[in-house]
């Protein structure tokens, strides 16, 4: 039997033992390492790039881990509402309402998006109460999330008022939205507002839009379960990052045997699951149209081939300039 050195117990952190007996299996390494480091600074101001430098991974792989945790309902990221957000006075109510030039409120979007580190303070619970007076765009909203979803709390109001007034989108794709997330059980203010950077980032502003993202990410939870059996992966369900991953790749023509051995050749390159690696191996067999394993696998065969031959010359050309350089070398006799 094991136990912890006592001497090392002057200062430690807290993890609930109800998510370490439910994850210990279920999480991947590069998840488990970022929660705990995650615990281990709570007093502190961190960075993604932080916890990816003090685990020792890529930002890539350590913000899935974050995706993870985050979906799960485990973490609450406290600046999901304001990081990554435009000013109030860029929002399109804000700009109507003060007749701002569109041209500008284009200007300020773009670079906005091209600046993802601003970061607002998330509303505050008098905020919220006096917008539910004041704004009724804001109010008629929450009534039908409310109609919705059954009672919503401050939680939930705080994420609306961050879709409508943070990212600026429109009232009804907004509704269709949390209808989204609703119909898949994922009702967490954290997923939701996952999914509402992503249409705010990616201009989800219309019907059609919204529409072809939640098609494209409803066949990316059919795809991700094939995908969960072909490799054996434990995670219950595909983070937002992940889904969106597997939408691109359906999206460029690959099948899920593509996908899987990807996959493999990610693990057996690296010994770890890294999905960023993986869109990589994918990416570059589009470029070369490698569209079938059996592509992959003729294209490896030339590469290969192409490899032994360059050895062979080159080592062809070493014997042949060691005939000649000895040809070329003076006999010294010794007494």
């Amino acid at each position: 039997m094991f136990t912890l050195n006592p001497t090392l117990y002057s200062s430690g952190i807290f993890l609930p033992s109800a998510v370490c007996e439910k994850y210990i299996k279920l999480a991947s390494f590069c998840a488990v390492k970022t929660l705990l480091w995650i615990c281990a600074h709570q007093s502190g101001d961190f960075t993604l790039e932080d916890i990816a430098k003090g685990i020792g991974s890529s930002a890539a792989d350590t913000r899935e881990a974050l995706d993870y945790w985050v979906n799960e309902g485990v973490l609450i990221d406290r600046v999901i509402a304001a990081a990554s957000l435009p000013s109030p006075e860029t929002s399109d109510t804000y700009l109507k309402e003060n007749n701002i030039p569109i041209q500008r409120q284009e200007e300020k979007k773009t670079a906005q998006k091209q600046e993802l580190s601003i970061k607002l303070p998330a509303p505050t619970m008098t905020e919220i109460g006096n917008a539910l007076e004041s704004d009724t765009e804001f109010a008629s909203l929450c009534n039908q999330v409310q109609t919705l979803l059954g009672d919503i709390g401050f939680s939930v109001q705080s994420a609306v008022y961050s879709m409508l007034r943070g990212y600026g989108l429109p009232a009804d794709i907004i509704y269709i939205l949390i209808n989204y997330c609703a119909e898949r059980d994922k009702k967490s203010t954290a997923f939701m507002l996952s999914v509402a950077k992503d249409w705010y980032k990616n201009d989800i502003v219309t019907h059609e839009s919204a529409y072809e993202y939640i098609d494209a990410h409803n066949k990316s939870e059919k795809i991700f379960n094939r995908f969960k059996l072909e490799t054996g992966i434990s995670a219950p369900k595909a983070t937002p990052t992940q889904e969106n991953y597997f939408a691109q790749w359906d999206k460029l023509g690959f099948g899920v045997d593509m996908m899987v051995l990807a996959y493999n050749k990610t693990v057996d390159k690296l010994g770890k699951i890294s999905f960023s690696y993986t869109n990589k191996i994918l990416l570059g067999w589009h470029e070369k149209g490698l569209k079938t394993p059996d592509d992959v696998e003729n294209e490896e065969k030339k590469y290969s081939e192409g490899r032994k031959k360059t050895a062979k010359s080159e080592r062809s050309y070493d014997v042949e300039k060691a005939k000649q350089a000895a040809k070329k070398k003076k006999i010294v006799y010794e007494d």
